[in-house]
């Protein structure tokens, strides 16, 4: 950082310029922040990793280890295991669906005369 009315070089922790006395520049991020955030890009490898493991809790546990940290990454977790959470919801549903039909309508008897049948 350089000072506002001297010109000179004041420290990154410097409240006044040493030079002029002057208040320092207040610089908007600090340097550590910009390198964890350079980063952290969440993205769909990401989003696909949360939606591998949405059968199990891993993805939660990663998201809760890694929101401080790389809240970008555990959002796009976040975003995959609620994906595959909601898709194996609505697919365990039309298969109950699918079976509830099947026995109203008979199909189960049809399929298991088809069976013996064929088997012989």
């Amino acid at each position: 950082m350089f000072c506002k009315q001297c010109g000179a070089a004041v420290p990154q922790n410097a409240v006044v310029c040493a030079k002029c006395a002057s208040p320092a520049p207040v610089s908007s991020t600090p340097q550590t922040n910009q390198v964890s955030n350079s980063a952290d890009k969440g993205g769909c490898l990401w989003v696909f990793l949360g939606w591998l493991l949405s059968g199990s809790f891993i993805s939660l546990i990663l998201f809760f280890v890694m929101r401080s940290e790389t809240p970008n990454r555990a959002k796009s977790i976040l975003i995959g295991y609620l994906i595959g959470l909601i898709s194996g919801l609505i697919m365990t549903i039309g298969v109950i669906v699918f079976i509830v039909i099947g026995i109203s309508q008979g199909w189960i008897d049809d399929w298991a005369n088809l069976t013996r049948t064929l088997v012989g």
